[in-house]
Formats: structure tokens, C-alpha cells, sequence
């Protein structure tokens, strides 16, 4: 959770995310993206594995049914 970041700033983004839902985009080489994703996971999100990035959509947020993951194709 992110009860190890003891910035003000992190703990009102929690609070936002925890009840307005947004769509969330995390960029893994710069957060503990395990920790991330199961805190996203355990506020009901659906996390979409996008390579070095990825997005997190509230179960109950409309678009999550236009999403299509795709697999990467070798160039």
C-alpha cells in the first residue's frame, strides 16, 4: 500500500483514486509496480500489463469494456 510514502501529495492522490476512480497510468520503472498493482487490485481496478507502463481501470468504469489488449508483435 502506500502507506510507505509519507508525502502529503500521495496520500490525497490515494484518497482521490479510492473514490472518484480514474484512470490510472503507472510507469513501472519508477514505483514498486507489485505493490502498485495489488493496492490497484484491492480498490477494484483492472490492471492491463502494457510492457514497461500500465493502465488500471475501475471495474465499474464504462470504457473498460471498449479496451482490447492486443499482444506486441516482433518488428
Amino acid at each position: 500500500m502506500l502507506h510507505a510514502r509519507r508525502h502529503r501529495g500521495s496520500f490525497l492522490a490515494a484518497g482521490c483514486i479510492g473514490k472518484y476512480h480514474p484512470i490510472v497510468f503507472v510507469e513501472k520503472l519508477k514505483s514498486d509496480a507489485t505493490q502498485l498493482r495489488a493496492w490497484l487490485e484491492a480498490l477494484d481496478y483492472s490492471v492491463i500489463d502494457a510492457g514497461g507502463n500500465f493502465p488500471a481501470i475501475h471495474k465499474a468504469d464504462k470504457c473498460l469494456a471498449q479496451v482490447k489488449v492486443v499482444p506486441a508483435t516482433a518488428a
